[in-house]
């Protein structure tokens, strides 16, 4: 997963400091407060062995600055206030966390836009010539870095989902059984389905479905012969009425 850079210069003035002791209390309290079950899917999402996430939590080793700020960015929370216990909790200015009840901006991107959605957020900068959906409130900090939202289109999601509306998309979100995913099939294609887990091949390889609701279309298998990709899980769903 990729982290918004840092300057390294200021990396470094942190490099010396060392985190209080009871760093990882705070680590283990923001944890619970987050949309994370389990220290296991932090580390999923953000890059990092679950060993090294349970190494933080009980003390065993200190982190490195820069590699706790995507940790920071992931549970909401400040990178100074993670480690030392300064400043504001919710610290704005820290890999897009803001305050809770601050809007912001999700760019409203193409279905082929989609297949490769880092690239277009990458260049999207707020009021520059996007379709925008604002998110305001807890989602609105919690949400990753690469946050899109998508124009439904079809009728393969109906009746839960109809054409025309919305759903916001997070590619840094660990999806679970039954979640709604956009994916990207192996033709190139992208499409908006329900993710139902087949555990692995005899090569460990993932198998799941890509499940439509509207009982017209066909399930997509997804094995080695067959593959996709996961790009983002379904967060949000803006109805019309």
């Amino acid at each position: 997963m990729q982290s918004t850079p840092l300057n390294s210069e200021f990396i470094t003035l942190h490099a010396m400091k060392r985190p209080t002791p009871d760093w990882n209390e705070r680590l283990r309290q923001a944890l619970q407060e987050s949309d994370l079950a389990h220290g296991s899917e932090l580390a999923a999402r953000v890059g990092l062995s679950k060993a090294t996430i349970s190494q933080w939590m009980s003390g065993g080793i200190e982190p490195r600055y820069s590699s706790i700020v995507p940790v920071a960015h992931t549970l909401g929370v400040s990178p100074d206030w993670l480690l030392y216990g300064e400043g504001g909790k919710h610290a704005t200015g820290w890999s897009g966390v803001r305050e809770p009840g601050a809007t912001r901006m999700i760019p409203v991107i193409s279905w082929v836009q989609a297949g490769r959605p880092k690239e277009a957020v990458d260049i999207y900068a707020e009021g520059d010539g996007f379709d925008e959906v604002p998110v305001s409130g807890t989602m609105a900090y919690k949400l990753g870095r690469y946050a899109f939202a998508l124009e439904i289109e079809g009728d393969s999601m109906e009746p839960e989902f109809r054409e025309g509306e919305s759903i916001i998309v997070d590619p840094d979100a660990c999806v679970r059984p039954g979640d709604y995913v956009v994916a990207r099939v192996d033709s190139g294609e992208v499409t908006f389905k329900k993710y139902r887990d087949r555990g692995h091949d005899r090569d460990g390889a993932p198998v799941y479905e890509l499940v439509p609701l509207n009982d017209n279309y066909a399930t997509i298998s997804v094995d080695a012969d067959n593959p996709a990709e996961i790009v983002g899980k379904v967060i949000s769903h803006q109805r019309q009425f």
